[in-house]
């Protein structure tokens, strides 16, 4: 592709969508990545449209159309999985499993997530992305009920992904899930996850990663909500919706407007 002008135009068009959705540009990068889409049917490339379908898909998601996400996603992962593309296809499992688990479709989250911690496994490529999905699995597991032998031995190995991380825009991310994690193990975890979730909370606002902060406060709201403070739970989720709705994150603010209307 680097001989390309066609290829490298695609490429820095799907590296700025990237880093508008993480940047909290979501509206931005939805735009862009459904010109990209357009541009990307009339040139016919398998590869140029499994790479463009993939972003386009996870654009969607980071908007909260989780339809339409899955939809992009699993043709981008039609298309990168003939021209064996395993970064795209690790990237694509991976948000499949995140709009999956919104779907409430369980069986899927495990399945793309362990497609995609696989893919990467295979070739011993982006560490840091790995150790994120498999973060993401166990944040899966805890909420369907899973159990574990050992809850220590659970936690230490979560806290090692999060200290041999070398992604900013996971740091918040890996936290969150690990407060998440704590939330749903048992009574006893609450305050750890206090914790983890006050860190995801620090990581995202000194990276400026404003649309995982909006989900940091949604999940302090539960966190309230268990604690029976209702007050501080309606607080967050009204930070949570105020940033969603200046990421252009449509979808999640409508989600998490029922979350509040729910409290009122």
């Amino acid at each position: 592709m680097a001989n390309d002008p066609i290829g490298m135009s695609f490429a820095k068009g799907v590296t700025t969508a990237g880093n508008y959705t993480f940047s909290g540009k979501v509206d931005l990068a939805y735009q862009t990545s459904k010109e990209l889409l357009q541009i990307a049917e009339e040139t016919g490339d398998i590869f140029i449209r499994g790479m463009v379908y993939s972003t386009h898909g996870s654009t969607c998601y980071f908007k909260g159309l989780f339809d339409e996400a899955k939809d992009y996603l699993l043709k981008g992962l039609a298309l990168c999985e003939k021209t064996t593309q395993t970064g795209w296809i690790a990237w694509v499992c991976f948000f499949l499993g995140h709009t999956y688990f919104e779907l409430d479709e369980h069986m899927k989250v495990k399945e793309y997530y362990e497609e995609g911690i696989n893919a990467l496994g295979s070739v011993n490529m982006l560490p840091s992305w790995k150790n994120m999905a498999i973060v993401s699995l166990a944040r899966a597991e805890a909420l369907y009920d899973s159990q574990w032998d050992s809850i220590s031995e659970l936690f230490n190995e979560l806290h090692r992904y999060y200290k041999d991380n070398n992604l900013k825009v996971c740091e918040g991310w890996i936290a969150r899930y690990i407060g998440e994690i704590l939330l749903n193990i048992d009574d006893q975890s609450v305050a750890n996850a206090e914790d983890w979730i006050e860190r995801a909370i620090k990581a995202d606002e000194k990276n400026g990663t404003k649309w995982f902060l909006s989900n940091d406060y949604v999940l302090y709201a539960e966190l309230f909500m268990r604690k029976g403070d209702q007050s501080r739970a309606k607080e967050n989720l009204n930070k949570a919706i105020r940033i969603f709705r200046e990421c252009g994150a449509d979808g999640w603010v409508k989600k998490t407007e029922k979350d509040l209307a729910t409290l009122s």
